[in-house]
């Protein structure tokens, strides 16, 4: 197959510039996942269509299909938009002993981590399949540790959940306060998708944002069409999958917020063993 063959139609979709922050139009090509050609490095922004998911390629990315079906997708030029937009942040030189350290006390927070919320869970998903995650993320946003239990796939989008948050927040024009506890699922600020549910927690040192607590875990769960996560396959937008929460504080400076809990009592299936899972996240 050739990239024509593969090439679907062409649309025009709305992208956050990195280095503004703001949305743009972009004309984006819509590709047949299975007619990609193999091995061709092909150019971003672009849809990957295939029967049960949709694969979004930003803008300055490239991607590539293999043979064994994965597709690959180059990202670098985010990072180094990344580092542009950060080079005035103030670095410290550490020595390799204490940096050893340091990295060793943070890896061991975040295992901890993911231990007590095993232990604490209600269901079998979290607590035998281990389909969660947790980490410790940095202030701007760069991930510091994971817990070695976690699922890579629930461990490593936390720093998009994060700068997900971090936006929203910007736009609504909120504050990180000591003791929040902030809920995010939304997929188009850094989350994977509905069920995948994260909790974020500012940390503070003398008073001065420093980082983030980070864990997300997938609920069997969230108030969809079909019971479970199974019958999202066939949702024809977010809407569909089910309950969405765009950085919600469940608790704000240490007060649990009431209403919100009992709307996810009121809104989801098996409410009892769900609801127990998010708190013990």
């Amino acid at each position: 197959a050739t990239s024509a063959q593969s090439h679907v139609s062409t649309c025009s979709s709305l992208f956050r510039v990195s280095n503004t922050g703001k949305m743009k139009s972009f004309e984006t090509k819509i590709y047949n996942r299975w007619a990609l050609p193999i091995g061709t490095t092909l150019p971003g922004p672009a849809i990957i269509c295939q029967k049960d998911t949709t694969t979004l390629v930003p803008p300055e990315c490239t991607f590539t299909a293999f043979a064994n079906g994965c597709i690959e997708i180059d990202t670098s030029s985010l990072c180094e938009s990344d580092k542009d937009t950060s080079s005035d942040q103030k670095t410290v030189e550490v020595d390799p002993v204490t940096a050893a350290v340091i990295r060793g006390e943070l890896e061991n927070i975040a295992v901890e981590m993911g231990y007590k919320l095993e232990r604490m869970s209600y269901s079998s998903i979290i607590r035998e399949s281990r389909d969660f995650g947790t980490a410790l993320v940095s202030v701007a946003g760069d991930q510091l540790a994971e817990s070695i239990q976690s699922t890579p796939l629930q461990s490593g989008p936390i720093p998009g959940y994060i700068k997900g948050v971090k936006k929203i927040f910007e736009e609504r024009g909120e504050k990180f306060e000591p003791g929040d506890v902030i809920m995010h699922n939304d997929p188009y600020s850094g989350a994977s998708h509905g069920p995948d549910i994260g909790f974020i927690v500012p940390v503070f040192h003398e008073g001065e944002l420093v980082g983030f607590s980070g864990c997300t875990a997938h609920h069997l769960d969230i108030g969809s069409l079909t019971p479970g996560s199974c019958g999202i396959v066939d949702a024809i937008d977010a809407y569909a999958e089910g309950l969405q929460f765009k950085a919600i504080k469940v608790f704000a400076k240490g007060v649990k917020n009431i209403p919100v809990w009992q709307m996810l009592t009121d809104n989801i299936r098996t409410s009892d063993m769900v609801v127990g899972d998010m708190e013990a996240q």
